[in-house]
């Protein structure tokens, strides 16, 4: 199974919105504005809040720069507070606390945006010092959404239904620009996107900027969703709720993923001892989010005979660090322990059955082939039993009963 993440963009992208869908889908909010602290620019500070747009509930993340306004969303380009060159940007990322793979993204995003504008303005890189990559607040969006997608352990991302907005002029330090922007259009290059009678720009150059990065073109795999998260832009819309959602899942038989047989992968455990218990739950729960392959809580007697819980995390080598911090951060334990390990996993795939109660997808296992196990999705018998008020066991049974005759 190969961690994705997906971008509906039915009501456009920008910066702050991505970051406010992926802190709605589990991204802890402190933890992002302490990676951001590493930054080491004091002009800025994060805020966020729950808001409804056409009665969806949504996060709103603002980057609040000092002496300034908030950053207010996809809808207008308020940035003229802030004017960077290229290689002043490219600094202060190099020189920052942030880890090297979000380094690495971030410089990435910047260099795509510069390009961008570099082009439709007919000058070099270096010489691209306007709003849009100047401003404190671009910065924050680039780097943060590159943060919460190293926390989640994204490797995959797509991006459907990018809506652009209706055919308007919008404002710009060099005057008016048609919608979508001139940079937009030259970043969400290889993307399907249509224009509407939204008079509002639903799609910034940063938000482009973020799909040209991370994303593909149209959901190509069918997804088994984990968590979804809706980010709020500014205003609302008459016509559909304005926000962006991320949903968050996994996908099988990826082209050039591995699935099933021999590989490394890591075990850390922690013993806790004065955790409330109803703290558990989250903590499974984060830690699946940041990647993990594996969580689980086993009973323990501990010194002076205390009850106990042992966490035990599986994951691969490269998560080590980054599950360490999450159970420092979510649990009451001063220290964890770790060692490397190894294991044989079935090649895994998923089978969809039409029963009497509906469908069903079924999880299989082969090895060399053969078929070793199958087993029904546990979610999909729960929705069904509670939709056609029977016990979760017939709709198990039933489903289990229509995969062998196939």
């Amino acid at each position: 199974m190969t961690k994705v993440v997906n971008f509906e963009c039915f009501s456009g992208i920008s910066g702050d919105m991505a970051l406010g869908a992926f802190v709605d889908a589990g991204v802890p909010f402190k933890f992002l504005c302490a990676e951001l602290k590493k930054l080491k620019l004091h002009e800025f500070s994060l805020t966020k809040k729950k808001v409804a747009r056409a009665g969806i509930s949504a996060t709103k993340v603002d980057v609040v720069i000092k002496h300034e306004h908030h950053h207010s969303g996809h809808e207008e380009h308020k940035h003229q507070h802030s004017h960077a060159k290229y290689s002043e940007i490219i600094k202060v990322i190099k020189k920052s606390g942030l880890s090297e793979e979000v380094k690495k993204r971030s410089l990435s995003m910047f260099a795509r945006l510069g390009a961008a504008e570099a082009k439709i303005h007919n000058c070099s890189i270096e010489e691209v010092h306007f709003h849009e990559i100047g401003a404190v607040d671009t910065i924050a969006d680039i780097c943060g959404v590159a943060v919460c997608m190293e926390y989640l352990g994204i490797k995959m991302a797509f991006a459907t239904n990018i809506e652009c907005g209706g055919n308007i002029t919008i404002k710009s330090s060099h005057g008016a620009l048609p919608n979508p922007a001139p940079a937009t259009v030259e970043l969400l290059k290889g993307f399907e996107y249509r224009q509407s009678d939204i008079p509002m720009e639903l799609v910034t150059p940063t938000g482009a900027c973020i799909l040209a990065e991370y994303a593909e073109n149209g959901m190509p795999y069918p997804i088994a969703p984990l968590s979804a998260g809706y980010g709020a832009g500014g205003k609302e819309i008459e016509s559909r709720p304005n926000v962006l959602r991320v949903t968050i899942g996994e996908v099988n038989s990826v082209p050039g993923e591995k699935s099933g047989g021999e590989s490394e992968t890591a075990v850390i455990e922690a013993n806790l001892d004065d955790m409330l218990p109803l703290a558990f739950e989250s903590v499974m729960e984060n830690l699946f989010a940041a990647g993990a392959l594996d969580v689980f809580f086993s009973q323990i007697q501990m010194k002076k005979n205390r009850p106990g819980i042992k966490l035990t995390v599986i994951c691969g080598l490269e998560d080590i660090k980054k599950l360490s911090a999450v159970i420092f951060r979510e649990t009451t334990t001063f220290g964890v322990r770790f060692y490397k390990t190894g294991r044989i996993t079935l090649e895994r795939g998923f089978f969809t059955v039409k029963t009497k109660y509906g469908k069903v997808r079924i999880k299989t296992g082969l090895l060399g082939g053969e078929l070793m196990s199958a087993s029904p999705e546990y979610a999909d018998c729960k929705k069904l039993a509670a939709a056609k008020k029977v016990p979760l066991k017939l709709v198990y049974e039933e489903a289990k009963k229509v995969f062998r005759a196939k």
